[in-house]
């Protein structure tokens, strides 16, 4: 960023020294920048647009830019010099923070790096810009509600046409009515209900308020079978019909129904007494411990680890194993946790009976570098510590009374814990308001001990706290 600052002159060389500690604060800076320099600017087309981006989850043109933000471009002289402005901000002001691509429909402009994306969605992080991160993410929300009106076909006799959205408004549609609180009125909908995958949807189910969103997501769960996808659009909506007569949702069914007049046979009530849980099936062992792992495709995948010392990914929405299985343990695999590292990638940590913690990439299924080794026993439990530096460590818990933290990017033993006197057998961060972040570790000597992490220059220190 600075770099691409200073070539392009937005910043004088010799400024580097003033550069803020972190990335975050980096941001910030460059945020106030904006803001003050043109508050007028900043709240009605920069602030609005840099949302936009951070809220899209692909690249976009500024025509499109303008007609999700609200700012329609027309042919007379004002909305040309709207449309000015926002291609100047965009190749000017924002250059450095996006990536910008030529394509046939024109130029098309996306975020660079997805921490820019994280000061939007995470407005409680730092306590000493609590009303900018608000602003932020008020305005990020607000940018969602704007994409899901953009993205959703219009009401004609209050009827909306799905045949024809794309492939990014099937995927990512429900996302973004969820972070804009509008997915209850969506879920509503039975057309849109079969024209997005089913598990766009259900993976967003926890921002559901009302009733009826809830009773008609839990219909469309038991219907979307295995073969769910392959099925055509009105062979949806008919089992979706049925499994609401099931579930003893009759508004559904009755909805369903009536957009399908040519139907000569309808289900008017049916008993169901069967059980809501699906089962994956795959290991071969006890399995010993499950993890929820965010996938870059938007998804949320379980990590299960089993004594048949493999990890196995499984997308819970279709009951389908994803990838292969994690190969690499001898041993029973004991623990198994989600990395996120500082530049927005993902990692599986996974501990075993064979001494060993391993890292792996969700989306490849293989393994990130060489094993952490270090402990000379069983390690019981994993742990990711977040740290306000923005880099998060490893905790391992060990069969050796001891617990150990680890750099997962360069895969350095930082630090030993001792202080048990038997094996320890569990491990979590506590982050406390002040913005610290605790250890807590609890072990077969029948004590839990609270730990005070302290980054130093040369590493990681900790010390016990009572």
């Amino acid at each position: 960023y600075v770099l691409d600052e200073i070539r392009t002159g937005n910043r004088a060389p010799h400024d580097v020294a003033s550069l803020p500690a972190g990335l975050r604060g980096y941001y910030l800076q460059q945020i106030h920048r904006w803001a003050d320099a043109d508050p007028k600017r900043w709240q009605q087309i920069r602030l609005p647009l840099l949302a936009t981006l951070a809220a899209l989850r692909r690249p976009a043109t500024a025509d499109e830019l303008i007609a999700i933000t609200g700012l329609k471009q027309n042919h007379d002289e004002t909305d040309n010099k709207v449309y000015g402005e926002v291609t100047d901000w965009l190749t000017r002001g924002l250059r450095p923070f996006l990536n910008t691509t030529r394509t046939p429909a024109g130029m098309v402009y996306a975020v660079r790096h997805q921490s820019l994306r994280d000061l939007f969605t995470t407005p409680d992080v730092d306590e000493t810009e609590p009303a900018l991160t608000d602003q932020l993410h008020r305005a990020w929300r607000t940018a969602h509600a704007a994409i899901t009106h953009h993205l959703t076909p219009p009401a004609v006799d209050d009827k909306r046409n799905w045949t024809n959205i794309d492939d990014y408004t099937r995927t990512h549609l429900a996302d973004h009515a969820a972070h804009a609180t509008l997915l209850d009125h969506l879920a509503t909908d039975p057309g849109f209900l079969t024209a997005v995958p089913a598990w766009t949807v259900l993976r967003n189910r926890t921002t559901l308020t009302t009733d009826q969103a809830r009773a008609n997501t839990a219909a469309l769960e038991l219907a979307a079978d295995s073969d769910w996808e392959t099925r055509s659009v009105e062979d949806r909506q008919w089992w979706l019909h049925v499994w609401a007569r099931k579930t003893r949702n009759h508004p559904l069914a009755e909805a369903i129904t009536t957009t399908h007049p040519h139907w000569p046979w309808v289900v008017q009530a049916a008993a169901w007494t069967g059980t809501p849980h699906r089962t994956l099936t795959g290991h071969t062992a006890p399995v010993n411990a499950i993890a929820a792992i965010p996938h870059p495709d938007g998804r949320t995948l379980i990590a299960t680890a089993s004594d048949d010392t493999t990890v196995r990914l499984w997308d819970p929405t279709t009951s389908q194993q994803v990838g292969p299985p994690l190969t690499g343990h001898t041993a029973p695999v004991n623990a198994v946790t989600t990395i996120s590292l500082p530049d927005g990638r993902t990692l599986i940590a996974t501990g075993g009976f064979d001494a060993t913690v391993r890292l792996w990439d969700p989306t490849t299924s293989q393994q990130v570098g060489p094993p952490l080794t270090g402990h000379p026993g069983p390690v019981w439990a994993v742990a990711p510590i977040p740290h306000p530096d923005g880099r998060t460590l490893i905790a391992t818990a060990s069969d050796d009374a001891t617990v150990r933290l680890w750099d997962p990017t360069t895969g350095t033993h930082l630090h030993t814990l001792t202080g048990h006197t038997r094996p320890v057998l569990a491990v979590a961060a506590v982050p406390l308001p002040d913005g610290r972040t605790l250890l807590a570790t609890g072990g077969a000597d029948r004590a839990v001990l609270v730990w005070a992490l302290r980054l130093e220059k040369l590493g990681v220190g900790a010390e016990q706290e009572q």
